[in-house]
């Protein structure tokens, strides 16, 4: 397979719609959720007592559900934020080891270009990896270059619906529905 084609089956045996979330284990639901929110400046919803839904840029989510007993992530199994620019990821680097000790940051690589971006990561204070890098159309498209030109990126639809509770956006996520933020 030529690198940057997507494949797709024609006829797959399950007839799936998208790929709706992921999920990341939390020891502290209201650390968390502030690390997420001010820090990384992610959309929040507090779906339970036991967990949150998070997102930024796009319909997927992840869902972050309490574990007390949570083990450490690898760091292959990362979590990408992207910027549009190397010099934006260069800059959250300066920010983030500036305020590591504030956000209780356990770790940060230096930047460096890989896999045909720039990019570092930071391990949180639940040991859950987190990768900034540089995707130029990504600040355009939602997603990742080589979704953002493939046919499956130019199919992506999304309503706008109001999630101005968190019982109103878990409704609406519990029917598959993605909302968006008002603008």
């Amino acid at each position: 397979m030529a690198e940057g084609h997507v494949e797709a089956a024609r006829e797959p045996i399950l007839k799936l719609k998208f790929l709706s979330h992921g999920t990341l284990e939390a020891i502290n639901l209201d650390q968390k959720r502030k690390f997420y929110k001010e820090f990384l400046g992610l959309e929040v919803v507090r779906t339970s007592q036991v967990s949150l839904m998070i997102r930024l840029g796009n319909t997927n989510t992840i869902a972050v559900v309490k574990n007390e007993r949570k083990q450490a992530m690898p760091i292959l199994n990362h979590n990408g934020l992207d910027v549009s620019t190397r010099e934006e990821v260069d800059k959250c680097h300066e920010i983030v080891m500036a305020q590591k000790d504030k956000w209780s940051i356990k770790k940060v690589t230096r930047p460096v270009d890989q896999h045909g971006t720039r990019s570092f990561y930071l391990l949180d204070l639940d040991d859950n990896w987190w990768e900034i890098c540089a995707t130029p159309r990504a600040a355009t498209a939602g997603c990742s270059p080589k979704v953002a030109t493939s046919k499956i990126g130019a199919r992506r639809t999304a309503a706008v619906i109001p999630t101005n509770s968190p019982a109103n956006a878990r409704s609406i996520l519990q029917r598959g529905k993605r909302p968006l933020p008002r603008k």
